[in-house]
């Protein structure tokens, strides 16, 4: 996923209203990570509040501005603090963790197949 896209995802799913998104340090509230050269990278210092108007975890725009924008800052990130996970995926590590009873599976092909499916499943209810 691209940090645009995020932008674009919660603000749809949120349906904020414009007042709601501006400020929290954003440039405007028509603030576009599209520019006429390309696309602009979201600031470091800027996604707590990117994150704010957009009502979403900040670890996850985080992670993805570093892992596209900051190559070698988010490989030392990694190597500092392991993997960026937000509230919303550890709920699903913990309920992986209770299935399994904690006994750390490999990630074999009929357990690859049943997450698939039930992600599947969920999309097709939503």
């Amino acid at each position: 996923m691209q940090i645009r896209d995020q932008a674009d995802c919660s603000a749809v799913r949120r349906q904020k209203p414009e007042g709601d998104r501006r400020g929290g340090g954003l440039r405007s509230p028509e603030f576009n990570l599209d520019d006429q050269n390309g696309v602009t990278a979201l600031p470091l210092d800027k996604v707590p509040a990117f994150a704010k108007a957009l009502d979403v975890d900040p670890r996850h725009p985080f992670r993805l501005t570093l892992e596209q924008n900051h190559r070698e800052i988010a490989d030392v990130a990694h190597q500092i603090f392991g993997n960026i996970v937000t509230d919303n995926e550890m709920t699903l590590v913990r309920m992986f963790r209770e299935v399994t009873g904690d006994r750390d599976p490999k990630a074999g092909a009929v357990l690859i197949k049943s997450i698939e499916d039930a992600f599947k499943a969920k999309r097709r209810l939503e």
